[in-house]
């Protein structure tokens, strides 16, 4: 037997939003196993310049699922799992908690199975996703969203996975152009020549890339810099890697 989700996780996860506010937690999700605190920026495009704004949030592992909530304990989002070792994903981005959903099915023994799809603010997004194998682990090309993707960060990692790691080349895409690329090696860390985006790309005024080389998963040599505001020339920084 399948069961459906519109999720991340064996259970329904939702934004609370949307739940009634007297609505009460069950006592296995207020048994707290973890916390950790995480800094979000979130970008006030009110502004005739858009605005950082750093927001503070914390992610609470409980016996019952995850839990996102403000510093002053109001909540964002609550993930359900029936099983804390399902090494569950963290959403480390507060527009990634609004937003973020994963659809697909997961077989009688909670691990997820074919074809996953993600949708963002309610709207699927367009090929984001990939197939897991009978066993739960993700084969083939995927397409994912960056670390930090938000809505003026939209941009995409895709590549293939094999028994869950990522190999091979993997490419990346915004504004449906290849902005960069490298490749990891059999152990699954990257490896040679890499074209990559900052933690803080961003539409306005980050779009930053950095070329350079790893060698076994770390960065070696010299890298570049290369930062291009909108509609103006593209600037190149040096970095030497020691």
């Amino acid at each position: 037997m399948m069961m459906n989700s519109s999720t991340d996780s064996p259970q329904l996860m939702q934004d609370l939003d949307s739940k009634p506010q007297n609505q009460q937690l069950s006592p296995l999700c207020e048994t707290i196993i973890s916390t950790q605190e995480f800094e979000s920026i979130v970008w006030d495009e009110t502004y005739t310049y858009p605005k950082q704004i750093k927001t503070k949030f914390q992610i609470k592992v409980t016996k019952g699922g995850i839990k996102y909530t403000t510093i002053d304990g109001s909540i964002h989002r609550i993930d359900d799992f029936t099983n804390i070792q399902d090494n569950p994903q963290f959403w480390v981005n507060m527009e990634q908690i609004k937003y973020c959903q994963w659809q697909g099915e997961y077989q009688e023994n909670i691990k997820k199975i074919g074809k996953w799809t993600m949708t963002w603010n309610g709207n699927l997004l367009k090929d984001v996703g990939g197939q897991y194998s009978d066993s739960g682990q993700k084969i083939g090309q995927w397409k994912e969203i960056i670390k930090n993707y938000q809505n003026s960060a939209q941009a995409y990692e895709i590549g293939s996975y094999f028994n869950n790691v990522k190999t091979g080349l993997w490419k990346v895409i915004y504004n449906d152009k290849e902005i960069g690329e490298g490749s990891y090696n059999e152990f699954a860390v990257k490896n040679g020549k890499w074209i990559e985006l900052s933690d803080t790309f961003w539409k306005y005024q980050s779009q930053v890339t950095l070329h350079g080389e790893y060698k076994k998963g770390t960065k070696v040599g010299q890298w570049d810099i290369y930062y291009q505001e909108v509609g103006n020339s593209i600037y190149m920084y040096q970095l030497i890697v020691l």
